[in-house]
């Protein structure tokens, strides 16, 4: 009886686990540099688009996307309609006034390095 109700728990653990699915950790990587950036120019406090895109151009070099500072959106190599694919990551800073900006970052997975 005890193995029996042994083997019973037994192939219950075994059927209850599931194999792990295989999938790329490369948008979890591009959401970590994403989010370097915005921390960067979070510290800057300086949102100069010029500067901003220099930086996403050496982050994603291989890359399309935008930079989006407080609705002020510059496009980087494309625009949204040649790309099928975009991850964005967002965040949002107060200046010393306590002005809200919104910092957007996208960068199109379809060229993604």
């Amino acid at each position: 009886m005890d193995a029996a109700i042994s083997l019973l728990l037994f192939s219950a653990a075994v059927i209850s686990m599931q194999v792990p699915v295989e999938k790329s950790l490369s948008d979890l990587y591009v959401l970590q540099r994403e989010d370097d950036l915005l921390k960067i120019w979070g510290r800057e406090a300086r949102f100069d688009g010029v500067e901003m895109l220099s930086d996403f151009k050496f982050v994603f070099p291989k890359s399309g996307g935008f930079v989006d500072a407080g609705g002020n959106v510059l496009w980087i190599s494309g625009n949204a309609e040649a790309c099928k694919n975009i991850l964005v990551s967002e965040a949002f800073f107060l200046d010393e006034n306590l002005k809200r900006t919104s910092l957007r970052v996208g960068v199109c997975l379809d060229r993604a390095a």
